[in-house]
């Protein structure tokens, strides 16, 4: 990009970089070559930047949704500890991961536009989807429908404009994007993407070997976390959906399970990497807490502790591995 004039340059994000599907993190990078970084030294440097900003959007995204300060510190200090940090670096996935920065950021406005509409707040979620689009078109599939879902439900319950409002915004600007970049540039559309990936039929079994394949030797293991895992399922045993938070939730992991079922090994791996599991394993460490601490004090600053280490371990781990 940097060898062509700036027209051919955005032109070919657009197009031949990526299959045209990430446009905003080619353009990003090219604005960095511009300003005299060298490709190799932004490739490099561009994990400094990623990883404090997704914990950012993580503790927006909880506090937002919860009110609760602790809990979002809690998921932030999950967040470069889990494989949303070390299965990118690994595999060099920095389209997703700036795709669940502006993911969390898009969820988190959305959950403020539920709960007391605003343009401002309206716009900011448009935008966010737009960018969640030109930047990583799974992860915005997949957030999309998981929040559309989430948008129509509260419509059902309260009957209000806003909702739907909301539902729209969501779907129709990804939708005509995909629809132009098709029509312009003839690259491959999101839908025809995902159909191609999409397989029916098989037995139990090869269900089994494409699910431990996708967990335990793709990444080199690295989503095989078994710390965050069990206690995401800790959270989602223990928690009813009784609020907001919890239900955008719920919607999100029941969207990506469907998804799992008709995909390979591969792509069952790239689905748990969008899920949030770090911030349902803050949660199930609350739950967890408050059980112990209502017996021994002592023992849930123990338990605490161990499970920091346990999780610091695995990160420490991961990045020897890289």
């Amino acid at each position: 990009m940097l060898s062509l004039p700036p027209a051919q340059a955005v032109a070919y994000s657009f197009v031949e970089g990526l299959n045209g599907s990430r446009p905003l993190l080619l353009l990003s990078l090219y604005l960095a070559g511009l300003g005299g970084s060298s490709p190799s030294f932004t490739i490099q440097i561009l994990p400094l930047f990623l990883a404090p900003s997704l914990s950012l959007a993580v503790y927006i995204f909880v506090y937002l949704g919860k009110g609760d300060v602790r809990l979002a510190g809690l998921a932030a200090l999950f967040t470069p500890f889990s494989y949303y940090v070390t299965t990118a670096m690994w595999g060099g996935y920095y389209a997703n991961w700036l795709g669940l920065i502006i993911g969390f950021l898009f969820l988190a406005c959305l959950l403020k536009q539920s709960r007391s509409p605003t343009r401002f707040t309206y716009f900011a979620t448009v935008l966010l989807s737009i960018a969640l689009f030109l930047t990583h078109p799974w992860t915005w599939f997949l957030v999309a429908f998981s929040s559309s879902a989430f948008a129509f439900s509260l419509w059902l319950e309260i009957r209000e404009s806003p909702h739907v409002l909301s539902l729209v915004g969501i779907v129709l600007p990804g939708v005509l994007l995909d629809y132009v970049k098709t029509l312009m540039f003839s690259t491959p559309g999101v839908v025809l993407d995902l159909t191609m990936k999409i397989s029916f039929g098989g037995s139990l079994v090869e269900f089994w070997s494409l699910t431990v394949d996708g967990l335990l030797y793709r990444h080199s293991g690295l989503l095989a976390n078994w710390l965050l895992m069990g206690l995401a399922l800790v959270s989602g045993f223990a928690r009813s959906v009784k609020g907001s938070f919890e239900r955008l939730l719920m919607f999100w992991v029941a969207a990506a399970s469907i998804a799992f079922l008709f995909l390979d090994g591969y792509n069952r791996a790239r689905l748990v990497y969008d899920l949030p599991i770090p911030i349902l394993a803050a949660m199930g460490v609350v739950v967890l807490l408050q059980r112990v601490g209502s017996w021994n004090v002592f023992l849930a600053r123990l338990f605490f502790v161990g499970v920091l280490t346990l999780a610091a371990a695995y990160a420490l781990q991961g990045m020897l591995l890289l």
